[in-house]
C-alpha cells in the first residue's frame, strides 16, 4: 500500500536520512570550485579543430579509470587553451535541434509565440509540505526553498515540492520518482510539474496527480521550456532517473545530476562529452572517500555466480529487496542466470506497467510457483519475513533460499573482494548484503567531475553541516586541481 511504498522507498539514500539537516542551510554560499574560471570556446571559423579535440575525449577506459581521466583532462585543458578571442559558448541547438513539444505538451501551451511556456506562476500550489517550521510564538511558518534546489536566472526549481508555492517558481522539474524527492507532491499539487513519461506515469498511478498537471518531458531531446534550453538524460540510477540539462539565455550550461550512479559513457557520449559545464548540482551521496564499493557490472557478475554456484547444491529460491523503484539489475541478473521468471506482487506489476521497461515486463509473472526469483520489499529480507512469506504463498520445499538485500551501505572497507561476503545464516536461508548501489561511488564521482570539469559544483546531499560542506568542498578541488596540473604537464 501508499504507508509501504513510502517506508520501502529510496531507504539507502543519504540524502532521505539527512533531510532534516539539509533544509537548514537554506542561505549557506553556493560551494565553489574555481569560481573564478570562465570557461569558453572556439569561434565557429575555427570549430572543426575544436570538434577533433572533443573527439579525443572518446578513449576506452582503462581499468583503473585514472589513465582515462588524465587523457580526457588534458583534452579539456587543450580545449581552453585554444579557445579563440570569441567566448560565446558551444550552444545546445548547434548539437541538436529543437524539437516542437508533443502534443501532450502544446494541448496546455496554446501561446504560439512560446515553447513549453510555462504556466505555473500564475498557480498556486495546494499540497501542504509535511513539516513546517515553527517561529518564537508557535506559529507555523512555511519553511524556504534551499538554494540548491533553484536555478539560478531561470525561474525553476528541481525536486523541491515540499516547500510549498516556491516564489517566483514557472516550472517544477522532477528527476525521478524517489519519495525524497517528490516529497510534498499530491493530487492537489496545483503547478506543472516537469519529468519524463516514466517518472509522469508513477505520479498518476502512486499519488493521484492530475495528467493535467503533468508536463511529460522527452529523453535526449533538446526542449524549450520558458526560453531555456532543456534536455533529459539517463541518470543510470531508477527506471525514469534523469540528468537534467539547462541552457540559460547567456548561454551558460548547468546540469543537474538528480540521483545518479556515473558511468563512462555519461561524459564520452553527446551531449556532454561537447558541452562545457558551468554549474553542476552533484548527487554527493558517497561523496566520502572510505566509499569505494564495486562498479556495477562486478557486482551483477558476483550474483550471476553466486546463485548458479548454490543451485548446484539443490533446488533453489531467490529473494531480492528493492524499493519502490530500484535494485531492477538485481532481480534481472538473477532471473538471466536461472533462466527463470520473476514474481512481484500485484502492486509491483503495476508500477512496472507505468514504468513501460519492455525487458522488465518480459520477465514478470503473476503465478508464485512460477518463478525462483521473488521481489519483496527491502526491509522484509530478513529469516523471520522470508519464512512467513513462504509458508503464506504455499511454495514448495527447496533445498536453499538465498535472500539478497543490494545497497551501497552493505559496503565495507575491510572486504577485498566479493567473493568473501559472508551470509547471515538461518536454517537453510542465507541472507547476503550485496554491495550494489545506484547512486555514484566515491571514485565515480571522482571520474565524473575530473571529466565534465565543471566551474562551479554545488553538492545537493550531506550538505546539511560545514564539516561535510568542507570536506565535500576539499574533494572537488584536488580532482580540479589535479586534472588542471595533468593537463598543463601533459
Amino acid at each position: 500500500d501508499a504507508a509501504d511504498d513510502a517506508a520501502d522507498d529510496g531507504l539507502d539514500d543519504v540524502s532521505h536520512r539527512h533531510m532534516h539537516s539539509i533544509d537548514r542551510i537554506g542561505g549557506s554560499p553556493f560551494v565553489e570550485s574555481w569560481a573564478s574560471q570562465q570557461v569558453q570556446v572556439e569561434s565557429r571559423s575555427s570549430r572543426s579543430d575544436q570538434n577533433g579535440l572533443v573527439d579525443a575525449m572518446q578513449g576506452n577506459l582503462s581499468k583503473d579509470g585514472e589513465e582515462e581521466t588524465a587523457v580526457m583532462s588534458a583534452t579539456a585543458s587543450s580545449l581552453r587553451e585554444a579557445r579563440s578571442k570569441t567566448t560565446r559558448q558551444l550552444h545546445l541547438t548547434e548539437l541538436f535541434t529543437v524539437n516542437d513539444p508533443p502534443t501532450s505538451m502544446r494541448r496546455r501551451h496554446t501561446d504560439p509565440s512560446s515553447s513549453l511556456q510555462s504556466k505555473t506562476a500564475k498557480r498556486s500550489v495546494a499540497s501542504v509540505p509535511r513539516r513546517a517550521k515553527s517561529d518564537s510564538s508557535g506559529t507555523q511558518v512555511q519553511r524556504k526553498c534551499p538554494f540548491y534546489k533553484r536555478i539560478p536566472d531561470t525561474t525553476f526549481t528541481v525536486d523541491a515540492f515540499r516547500y510549498g508555492k516556491v516564489p517566483n517558481c514557472s516550472a517544477y522539474f522532477l528527476t525521478h520518482f524517489h519519495s525524497d524527492h517528490y516529497m510534498g507532491l499530491s493530487k492537489h499539487f496545483d503547478g506543472l510539474v516537469y519529468c519524463n513519461e516514466p517518472t509522469a506515469n508513477l505520479c498518476a498511478l502512486k499519488l493521484g496527480v492530475p495528467r493535467s498537471k503533468l508536463v511529460v518531458l522527452p529523453m535526449d531531446t533538446l526542449v524549450e521550456v520558458d526560453g531555456i534550453k532543456i534536455m533529459l538524460l539517463d541518470a543510470n540510477h531508477c527506471p525514469g532517473a534523469t540528468l537534467i540539462v539547462f541552457q540559460l539565455r547567456n548561454g551558460r550550461i548547468i546540469l543537474h545530476t538528480g540521483d545518479f550512479r556515473a558511468i563512462p559513457r555519461m561524459w564520452k557520449e553527446a551531449p556532454l562529452c561537447k558541452l562545457q559545464v558551468h554549474t553542476v548540482y552533484l548527487d554527493t551521496t558517497y561523496c566520502n572517500d572510505k566509499y569505494s564499493f564495486p562498479c556495477q557490472d562486478e557486482v551483477l557478475s558476483y550474483v550471476q555466480n553466486l546463485v548458479l554456484k548454490q543451485r548446484k547444491k539443490g533446488s533453489l529460491f531467490v529473494f531480492v529487496g528493492s524499493y519502490l523503484i530500484g535494485k531492477e539489475r538485481v532481480f534481472m541478473a538473477a532471473a538471466n542466470a536461472l533462466s527463470s521468471k520473476v514474481f512481484v506482487q500485484p502492486e509491483k506489476y503495476k508500477v512496472f506497467k507505468a514504468v513501460g521497461d519492455a525487458e522488465i515486463l518480459s520477465l514478470l509473472t503473476a503465478c508464485p510457483a512460477e518463478a525462483l526469483v521473488h521481489v519483496v520489499p527491502m526491509m522484509h529480507i530478513t529469516h523471520t519475513r522470508i519464512e512467513a512469506y513462504l509458508k503464506k504463498h504455499c511454495l514448495p520445499s527447496v533445498t536453499r533460499v538465498i535472500a539478497l538485500k543490494p545497497t551501497g551501505w552493505t559496503h565495507s572497507t575491510t572486504l577485498p573482494a566479493l567473493g568473501l561476503i559472508k551470509p547471515s545464516s538461518k536454517g537453510n536461508i542465507d541472507i547476503y548484503g550485496v554491495p550494489y548501489s545506484e547512486h555514484s561511488s566515491f571514485k565515480e564521482l571522482k571520474a565524473f567531475i575530473r571529466a565534465v570539469q565543471p566551474t562551479r559544483i554545488i553538492p545537493t546531499v550531506n550538505n546539511g553541516d560545514q564539516t561535510s560542506r568542507d570536506r565535500m568542498n576539499s574533494y572537488f578541488q584536488q580532482w580540479l586541481k589535479s586534472s588542471k596540473s595533468k593537463s598543463l604537464h601533459s
